[in-house]
């Protein structure tokens, strides 16, 4: 099946009908039920609001299509334009003009009552979840996707594509809390599994296809040349009255609500505009800052290297004097992930806090292992089994105490940082580094490990402020450098595909805070690392969110790195 984002590009380029008619056959009822829930069940107001969305799909079809999910987009785009047409029925309202009867409340009981609760807050819910997270509910229970094929989507294993949809759950749960709607995120998940493949009214599609198709084409000239060519010239001069008469009725109606549109339109250009003068100072500062970039980057690859040897040697130092070898904590960090897909959590349990406690911190190359792979692992193990979220808050709880206890303990923050992600609690993270003045050292080491989370809400000057070019440059050098070292297998394809992510968030941050050209060198120098589409495709999404899609136009691994 033709992929949505291909058939939109098609759509884009080629001007097919077929291929737009395609996507809203695909998309027609989720985009109706979504609105259809945010209306209180107004059967017609969803459907001019469906009609709305694809409108401006049909308009924005090239640049949609440099979007990573066109599923996405429509959710987003829906939202929008159900909310203008709650604010205008509002409006309506207050000028004492007819209100529509809203959709009285079924009775029962159960998973539908359950589900006439969520209905009409569930989609704003959604809609404070990051975008992979957002993505990943919706792929599930509105498009009914595999795991395997949501995990091909986010570039990671099917196990992993349970765990980010169950973790988004545990979000969407605290976010409709805060909403007054209590449940689990099991029977939050029997509520939602219903709304794949819901299908819209009789007809609907065709009518939205043609419509938008029309429009795209050219605006109401065109949508009346659809008209006449479906045969309605035979009720011309009643449509033509019948337009007379709707257009004046319909002004009158109008006029003021176009005149609180406007004040609404001037107060969000005012605020627009402060947001923009204080980003621009944020720009301006760490302009000053660029300017020694060039010098610290040579600095900084130096000083990574001899960082390397040392440790080097002291791993090699260690493990001639400690009981304990790295090939004994590789063994029984396998066995730990062997027991845990066999049933035995338990025995896995045990098994990853040793690793946890004990083996991986006597020696630096597991350094990384520890607070990644492994978290990752425990955080999987802990949703099936529960003592292991209970271990894991309790050494959250001790990290915290190190570190706040001592502004000079660094070590124990990204500990503390990456337990607070494993458990669901990255909030708490973000909460503290914006408490922090900036001379606090955990600040540093704290932004340190909030790089992607800055990425993810686009902050993007808090980004570069704690993971600048010149040390992004000499940690990607580092981690090519010291990649080979790796055995060859699963660990060696995780941490490549570590360094792709993590270097493609770090590219969107710098082109987002208006380092373009920094932007597009480490672009270039990831690509001559690894030069397959996967990864040009991933750059594309992240630059194209930080709103400058040509960054990596014309970068090809065989070209000389891009000059200043």
């Amino acid at each position: 099946m033709t992929d949505d984002l291909e058939l939109l590009r098609h759509y884009a380029e080629q001007h097919s009908p077929e291929a737009f008619a395609e996507l809203v056959q695909r998309h027609c009822g989720f985009v109706y039920h979504a609105a259809l829930r945010q209306l209180s069940g107004d059967d017609h107001a969803a459907r001019d609001v469906t009609q709305r969305v694809f409108n401006d799909l049909a308009r924005k079809a090239a640049q949609v299509s440099l979007q990573s999910s066109v599923v996405g987009w429509l959710h987003t785009a829906t939202r929008f334009a159900a909310g203008q047409v709650r604010r205008t029925e509002a409006r309506r309202r207050e000028r004492e003009l007819a209100a529509h009867a809203l959709e009285p409340a079924a009775a029962g009981a159960g998973a539908h009552a359950d589900w006439e609760k969520l209905r009409p807050v569930i989609d704003d819910a959604i809609g404070t979840l990051n975008e992979r997270d957002r993505e990943a509910v919706l792929m599930r229970f509105f498009e009914d996707r595999p795991f395997a094929e949501i995990g091909d989507r986010f570039f990671t294993s099917e196990d992993a594509a349970r765990v980010r949809v169950n973790r988004a759950l545990e979000k969407l749960q605290s976010a409709l809390a805060q909403r007054g709607i209590t449940s689990t995120a099991t029977a939050l998940a029997l509520a939602l599994e219903g709304q794949a493949g819901l299908a819209a009214p009789a007809g609907l599609a065709n009518t939205v296809t043609s419509g938008a198709l029309a429009g795209a084409a050219g605006g109401p000239f065109a949508a009346w040349s659809f008209m006449v060519n479906v045969k309605f010239v035979a009720g011309l001069a009643g449509v033509i009255a019948l337009l007379a008469i709707g257009t004046v009725v319909h002004q009158r109606g109008q006029l003021s609500v176009l005149k609180a549109t406007a004040a609404d339109a001037q107060h969000e250009v005012d605020e627009l505009r402060a947001r923009l003068q204080q980003a621009q100072a944020k720009i301006e500062a760490e302009g000053k800052r660029a300017q020694a970039a060039d010098e610290d980057n040579a600095r900084l690859i130096e000083a990574m290297g001899r960082m390397a040897a040392l440790n080097r040697q002291d791993a090699t130092a260690t493990s001639k004097t400690a009981a304990v070898t790295e090939e004994e904590v590789d063994r029984r960090h396998r066995h730990a992930r062997e027991l845990a897909a066999n049933g035995r959590h338990a025995e896995a349990l045990q098994e990853y806090l040793w690793c946890f406690d004990d083996g991986m911190t006597r020696f630096p190359r597991f350094y990384g292992t520890r607070t990644s792979y492994l978290l990752a692992e425990l955080g999987e193990l802990a949703d099936q089994y529960p003592p292991a979220r209970e271990a894991l808050r309790a050494r959250r709880d001790a990290a915290a105490v190190r570190m706040r206890g001592n502004p000079a303990e660094a070590t124990a923050v990204p500990e503390w940082v990456a337990l607070n992600e494993v458990l669901g609690d990255g909030a708490q993270s973000l909460a503290l580094f914006d408490e922090l003045p900036p001379t606090d050292p955990r600040r540093q080491a704290l932004g340190a490990r909030l790089v992607g989370t800055f990425v993810e809400q686009k902050r993007y000057a808090e980004a570069i402020e704690v993971n600048d070019y010149a040390r992004q440059r000499g940690m990607l050098e580092l981690s090519i450098s010291t990649l080979p070292q790796v055995p060859a297998g699963e660990q060696r394809e995780a941490i490549r595909r570590t360094i792709v992510q993590g270097s493609a968030a770090g590219i969107e941050a710098l082109a987002g805070a208006g380092e373009a050209q920094q932007a597009r060198e480490l672009a270039w120098r990831l690509l001559e690392f690894d030069s397959s589409e996967t990864t040009r495709r991933l750059l594309q999404e992240h630059a194209t969110r930080a709103g400058v899609p040509e960054l990596i136009s014309g970068l090809a691994t065989t070209s000389a790195a891009p000059t200043r």
